[in-house]
């Protein structure tokens, strides 16, 4: 993890969450989890505190110097999900677009970046993402109900229906898309 200043501040981890129906992965064991990039973190002097005791045991060895002074393409998600957190959402979205640069094939940041556009009011750029995002993973449910709660808040309720049933046809216990389904409906006077 890097502070604005683009200096070194932790160390963040792959980590598998259970969570209800938002970024779903099936595991070989059938359960719902979500894949979460920067779930657990360590900050960098606990990091350091300990790379003593376990130096030997770390499958990498340790430069010298643990930070270059510019900043890398897959640092700049970890900035962006770290202002949008505290409210900074153009700031998140200057860096995911920066993100954007490097790796343009991974969904999950136009996922990131629509979402913020999305808690900034901008639904049209929130919508254009999400088109992105599902042109990369067709198969993610949460992508489609995500797209349906911007066109369902910039009140197209037709697209939103659209998105809430492909996300219940590819995750068909998927509660809030029902929910949100039947609001939609209830909004275009559909009973």
């Amino acid at each position: 993890v890097l502070n604005e200043a683009g200096k070194l501040i932790g160390i963040n981890g792959l980590a598998r969450d259970s969570v209800e129906k938002n970024n779903l992965r099936k595991s070989q064991n059938n359960k719902t989890s979500r894949i979460s990039r920067y779930s657990y973190a360590v900050s960098i002097n606990t990091f350091l505190r300990l790379v003593p005791q376990i130096k030997n045991s770390l499958p990498f060895s340790i430069p010298n110097t643990l930070l270059s002074q510019s900043t890398k393409g897959y640092d700049y998600f970890s900035q962006g999900i770290l202002k949008k957190k505290r409210g900074d959402f153009k700031g998140a979205i200057l860096d995911f677009t920066k993100y954007i640069r490097s790796y343009p094939n991974d969904a999950l940041v136009y996922d990131e970046r629509a979402s913020t556009f999305g808690q900034s009011g901008d639904y049209k750029s929130a919508i254009t993402d999400y088109n992105q995002a599902i042109r990369l993973n067709q198969n993610d449910p949460s992508l489609y109900y995500n797209r349906g709660k911007a066109h369902e808040e910039s009140g197209d309720y037709k697209s939103a229906i659209t998105d809430y049933n492909q996300a219940i046809r590819l995750e068909p216990n998927y509660t809030s898309a029902y929910v949100n389904r039947g609001n939609t409906h209830r909004e275009l006077k559909e009973y």
